[in-house]
């Protein structure tokens, strides 16, 4: 939830991929930005639904890890920023072969 305090206030979404794990990674290409710009609103909730496409699944053996960085910017200035980093994986569940995780 974000309080928005002036009229000039945006929200940026990024995806990475990212290359290596845990705190040693560096960032590969990006793969999304989209920027939000905000209403005056006196309390936002900002839910993003985005589709990465062929994107590399994560597993034990190939632990494929994307990082989602969101800027809240005011007036041109970054306020507040937040970094997650996911794995994606497929799920399934069909008849022949049950339930499946990346296929």
């Amino acid at each position: 939830m974000v309080q928005n305090r002036a009229g000039n206030t945006s929200l940026v979404h990024k995806i990475y991929e990212i290359n290596g794990l845990f705190t040693d990674h560096k960032l590969g290409k990006k793969i999304i930005e989209e920027t939000q710009t905000l209403s005056n609103s006196a309390e936002i909730l900002d839910v993003k639904l985005v589709k990465v496409q062929n994107p590399k699944l994560w597993s034990p053996s190939a632990p494929n890890l994307y990082l989602i960085e969101t800027e809240l910017i005011e007036n041109g200035k970054v306020i507040d920023r937040e970094e997650t980093r996911i794995g994606i994986r497929h799920l399934e569940m069909n008849k022949e072969k049950g339930f499946c995780i990346n296929g």
